[in-house]
């Protein structure tokens, strides 16, 4: 089997503001160094769009049609100072979140070894019904509870590596005992969570906060401290109806474009109430169309502090 490639061109088409860092040109920079006669052996298929009760398995209904409600018919919206909407981003997000989807079918169908998903928007910022840090809805958590839901996988491991911290995939599975979500990530810097101490309901949140420019080897040295290695206890079993043998988790490894692979994932988990921060203004305002909508962000986040 070989690494299945995953991408779509509606994820060109999630349009931002004139220099924002989350624009195509990073896609398409993906997509210039697959082009490589190395990568030539790699299986290629497009995202399809996420339905919508599999992203509900993150995200509740009326978040996702609150979005789906502000898309505008023309220009960008802002749904917060760096998160923004144009008319094809819901779409894109769509085939994000069901990049990610088909990729979990693919491998634990054993239709592919490991996969690479290179869409955009990405997820890691996005909350349980909350749009931030440029991302709509989290793809790696939404793989994650896919593949408990729909393959009877028993328990899953998140692998984050980005500058920021994924601030949404830790807040969706906080009071988790199936899920762990380790991450590693700069610090202090946004948006602000990452710290050692936060570990979750059930100690399954493994965090390793780096300095600015830590060397090599500084990332594995941070994750043995905050006892990344833990992750190995979520090898230990999956669902007796399964497919798949017992001892085995899969593996989501999640920056802009995510890579998974089958080492396998959870069940019993918490139901948290929310409340929707994306609300339709009375009239439009100066800046945005009648589509427009506004996001409040939670009143208090952690406090930024310097990794140990």
């Amino acid at each position: 089997m070989s690494t299945l490639l995953i991408t779509h061109p509606a994820c060109l088409e999630h349009l931002t503001p004139m220099g924002h860092p989350e624009r195509p040109d990073r896609l398409r920079a993906v997509e210039r160094a697959l082009e490589a006669e190395k990568f030539q052996t790699l299986a290629r298929e497009q995202a399809p769009l996420a339905p919508f009760e599999i992203v509900a398995l993150c995200h509740p209904m009326d978040y996702i049609t609150a979005l789906r409600d502000a898309t505008p018919a023309e220009g960008i919206i802002h749904l917060d100072a760096d998160t923004s909407m144009s008319p094809d981003t819901f779409e894109a997000a769509l085939r994000a979140a069901g990049g990610a989807i088909h990729a979990v079918d693919e491998i634990l169908s054993n239709k592919a070894a490991n996969a690479f998903v290179a869409v955009r928007p990405p997820g890691h910022h996005a909350e349980t019904a909350r749009p931030m840090g440029f991302c709509f809805f989290d793809n790696a958590a939404i793989a994650a509870r896919y593949a408990q839901d729909h393959h009877g996988i028993a328990r899953a491991a998140i692998v984050d590596f980005d500058v920021h911290h994924g601030n949404g995939s830790q807040e969706i599975f906080w009071a988790d005992k199936t899920v762990m979500y380790c991450s590693t990530h700069q610090m202090p810097l946004f948006p602000g969570t990452g710290a050692v101490g936060e570990t979750g309901d059930y100690d399954t949140v493994v965090n390793a906060p780096l300095r600015l420019g830590a060397v090599a080897g500084a990332q594995r040295r941070s994750a043995r401290r905050s006892k990344a290695g833990s992750c190995r206890g979520f090898q230990i079993s999956s669902r007796s109806s399964s497919s798949f043998p017992p001892a085995s988790t899969l593996t989501c490894a999640t920056r802009s474009p995510i890579s998974i692979s089958p080492k396998r994932i959870l069940p019993g988990r918490r139901k948290r109430s929310w409340t929707s921060p994306i609300v339709a203004p009375a009239a439009a305002s100066s800046r945005c169309s009648k589509a427009a909508t506004t996001c409040r962000r939670s009143a208090t986040r952690p406090p930024l502090t310097s990794p140990p």
